[in-house]
């Protein structure tokens, strides 16, 4: 197999540089990951990874235009 073969792999971001990236504590992360509220993770061994995809695809399915549309979608009281 040649290296053009190769599929390219995602950069997988630890914990505390995706929760900085989406703009939440490591804790709220960890929370929201036992919820299954966040992101999409990789497990890699014991250890918790999350491509920028994931981070991408998850504030995009929380973006909204008005607050009445996020209440819609269960996110705003």
């Amino acid at each position: 197999m040649t290296s053009s073969n190769v599929p390219q792999l995602p950069e997988l971001l630890l914990p505390p540089e995706a929760a900085k990236a989406i703009s939440v504590s490591e804790i709220a992360l960890a929370r929201m990951r036992k919820r299954g509220t966040g992101p999409k993770f990789i497990l890699v061994g014991r250890t918790c990874r999350y491509s920028r995809e994931a981070l991408v695809e998850y504030l995009r399915s929380r973006t909204f235009t008005t607050v009445q549309e996020a209440r819609e979608a269960g996110l705003r009281r």
